[in-house]
């Protein structure tokens, strides 16, 4: 599994700065860290793959562009 391990440096309006051990800044949204989550905290961010998602948007894609090509063939 693959993770970015982090701290939260600070806590601005509507997003967390996380800063990772290579000293780059996430900004995070509030309401998608943990409600216990404070300042100076250590997360960690999983990061993984949605296969199920990626075939969603393929499908929605190609219905478009199947609506698309017929709207211009009927002109």
């Amino acid at each position: 599994m693959n993770f970015i391990k982090a701290t939260i440096d600070r806590i601005e309006e509507c997003f967390a700065v996380l800063r990772t051990d290579d000293t780059q800044e996430i900004l995070w949204p509030l309401k998608s860290l943990p409600k216990e989550a404070k300042e100076g905290m250590a997360v960690r961010l999983i990061l993984s793959t949605d296969e199920n998602e990626e075939e969603e948007r393929k499908k929605i894609a190609k219905t478009l562009l199947n609506e698309i090509l017929q709207n211009s063939e009927e002109k």
